[in-house]
């Protein structure tokens, strides 16, 4: 599971989509020449030239339907890599070129995030941007459209923009505002060096700070944010690519996490910075030579720091914890000699143990395993290959959902089949004599069993 937070929508657009929109807008690009011009180049010298790269996106989110489509379509490219909570961030000001109200962006982007929602089970909220480059008055008047959505779909401010050029001091007025009106927020702060900008932000109330890369500057902010909890959003990628560090071994990633900083690990812009969670977790791991213990701890304080509902919080937590224990059982399997284990009764540990009746609620791609003895009988799963005893079932795709009432039929007597009638990619559910449980058997291979027994045994 992952849990993405610092995500903005103009910098994360679908590239074939934007190839389109623009195309209807009469500006035609090849697909590779796009790219190119959506991406930073290895060589960005600073943020300000980074940000250049949203000037074309933007045209794309200058009508409802391109806002709601942008937002519904990075939902889907989220699910994809297993986020299952993310929070899109955008500036609905920047929207507003052609006719439309800070309402009407704020809506369309909504009406988006619930389709995709709905279709691919990824909780999706908005964080609206306040810019730097407006006035205290254009920022107002978006906070004040804003407060109509919040605790619907809205779940806090941001700032964002050129920090080097405009201090957060210049924005006060706003965060008091939003302070008064009930409004979280995370503010962009420490990602040009400024020490002033985070101490200015941890001074306004700000929940999380954007990057934070400057607090390496600071033993005394670093203590302030620790005591009060106040989450860091890293974007290795981005960051290296803005020169918010001039390379990963200077990256303090690893030091703000051992003095206990709420770190967690986010893309930033996806497209603008081609990147993935997935790919920052490798950086993490290959690059800045971090155990994976470390990707684990961060996605905590991912879900820890989220402006999410208590509710929502808690259901994440339940999954992450199920993941974790699932984790735990394959390298346990995967470090079993599957040549020479002998058939038998194999105790499972407690901490390993979970009652899939519940897990099927939150896996519904996987077939419902009902589990009553904390053990694996590994002699009817490994040792079972040439002949296997099943219940008469309908034939199961992995992504359909198991219903016992409707696909199995039970005999009175197990039906002998020849196990090599399983074909690949086909679940069925089998009953062997005397097995104290039910289970599943796909080809029966031993690559295949360990990921059964990891998915729905443990």
């Amino acid at each position: 599971m992952r849990v993405e937070l610092h995500c903005h929508l103009d910098g994360s657009l679908n590239i074939d989509s934007v190839q389109e929109m623009l195309r209807e807008q009469g500006i035609v690009y090849e697909r590779e020449e796009l790219k190119e011009r959506l991406k930073v180049r290895p060589d960005c010298p600073n943020l300000t030239d980074y940000l250049q790269k949203f000037n074309l996106p933007l045209l794309c989110l200058q009508t409802k339907e391109g806002l709601k489509r942008a937002a519904y379509e990075l939902v889907r490219d989220v699910a994809v890599e297993g986020v299952r909570y993310i929070e899109v961030r955008f500036a609905p000001m920047l929207s507003t070129e052609k006719g439309l109200t800070c309402r009407d962006v704020i809506a369309s982007v909504l009406d988006g995030l619930q389709e995709g929602e709905q279709e691919y089970g990824v909780f999706a909220s908005a964080i609206v941007c306040a810019m730097r480059h407006h006035s205290l008055e254009q920022n107002m008047q978006m906070l004040e459209a804003a407060c109509e959505f919040v605790g619907k779909g809205v779940c806090a401010l941001d700032l964002a923009g050129d920090e080097s050029a405009f201090p957060t001091s210049i924005f006060r007025e706003l965060f008091i505002q939003a302070r008064t009106w009930g409004i979280p927020f995370t503010i962009h702060s420490g990602e040009c060096g400024s020490v002033d900008n985070i101490r200015e932000a941890i001074e306004l109330g700000a929940k999380r700070l954007g990057h934070g890369i400057a607090l390496e500057k600071s033993p005394e902010l670093r203590k302030v944010c620790r005591e009060k909890g106040i989450g860091i959003e890293m974007c290795p990628t981005s960051n290296l690519q803005t020169k918010a560090v001039e390379n990963l071994d200077s990256y303090p990633l690893r030091q703000f996490l051992e003095e206990g900083l709420l770190v967690s690990i986010h893309t930033d812009n996806r497209t603008v910075s081609g990147t993935t969670l997935a790919n920052e977790e490798v950086i993490v791991r290959e690059h800045l030579h971090l155990p994976k213990e470390i990707i684990v701890k961060c996605t905590e304080n991912a879900i820890r720091t989220a402006f999410a509902s208590d509710d929502i919080k808690q259901k994440l937590v339940e999954e992450f914890k199920v993941e974790q224990k699932l984790a735990r059982a394959l390298e346990i399997i995967e470090g079993l000699d599957w040549e020479t284990v002998e058939c038998g009764r194999y105790d499972v540990d407690d901490e390993l143990y979970y009652m899939v009746q519940e897990y099927e609620t939150k896996y519904p791609e996987q077939a419902r395993y009902e589990a009553h003895e904390k053990y694996v009988d590994i002699q009817y799963i490994v040792k079972g290959v040439e002949r296997m005893e099943f219940a008469e079932t309908s034939k199961l795709k992995v992504t359909e959902k198991y219903n016992p009432e409707k696909d199995v039929k039970f005999l009175e007597e197990p039906k002998v089949i020849d196990a090599s009638i399983v074909e690949e990619g086909d679940y069925r559910i089998f009953y062997p004599e005397d097995a104290h449980r039910p289970g599943l058997c796909v080809n029966n291979t031993p690559a295949k069993v360990k990921k059964i027994l990891a998915k729905i045994l443990i």
